[in-house]
């Protein structure tokens, strides 16, 4: 066998770095946990852009087009808002809420935003039960063919001009999502 750990690696390829700090407290009497966290993220290497990928389909050459790295920010955080039996289970309410953004051409989207509220063992007899709301809004990013980030891989060949498309896809888009989750059977 070939003995491992005895000198660094050797990195020879693209790399996603990230690096994150975040903080944990407890509110109030009944010490509601919360918590927040903040990072930065990069992604080295050439990496496709929309226009690199048209310039490829008409000319044959990304013709330069495309992004040296990516970089990015983000947040989140969680915090309890309520105990119904407070010191006796975790019935109650949570609430989440995230965001992230890049300047990057090599992204679909540019800026994220979400949040929503988790209900925790609120309904008589169904202790283990939960449901909740989410929102996330998302704004593409402002480059020229964002189609072109998606629809290729989905259907090759069909797209060489994606600038009809470019509109529908381009426009920011907020998703609801309501769930209900039900506790069946204790798990091994």
């Amino acid at each position: 066998g070939y003995q491992t750990g005895l000198a660094l690696p050797k990195i020879n390829s693209y790399l996603f770095q990230i690096v994150e700090t975040g903080v944990r407290w407890n509110i109030g009497p009944q010490k509601l946990p919360a918590k927040f966290a903040l990072g930065a993220w990069y992604q080295s290497g050439e990496l496709a852009t929309p226009q690199s990928q048209q310039n490829l389909r008409l000319t044959g050459s990304t013709g330069g087009a495309t992004a040296n790295g990516a970089a990015g920010l983000y947040f989140y955080g969680s915090h309890r808002l309520w105990y119904q039996r407070p010191w006796k289970d975790p019935s109650g309410v949570s609430m989440f809420y995230q965001f992230g953004w890049t300047p990057s051409d090599a992204t679909i989207v540019q800026t994220f935003a979400g949040g929503g509220l988790t209900a925790f063992g609120l309904l008589k007899g169904r202790p283990h039960d939960n449901f909740g709301l989410g929102l996330a809004y998302s704004i593409p990013n402002s480059n020229k063919y964002p189609a072109l980030f998606v629809l290729p891989a989905l259907f090759p060949g069909q797209y060489k001009d994606s600038a009809p498309l470019s509109k529908q896809i381009g426009t920011p888009e907020l998703m609801v999502q309501l769930y209900y989750q039900f506790y069946v059977a204790r798990g091994t």
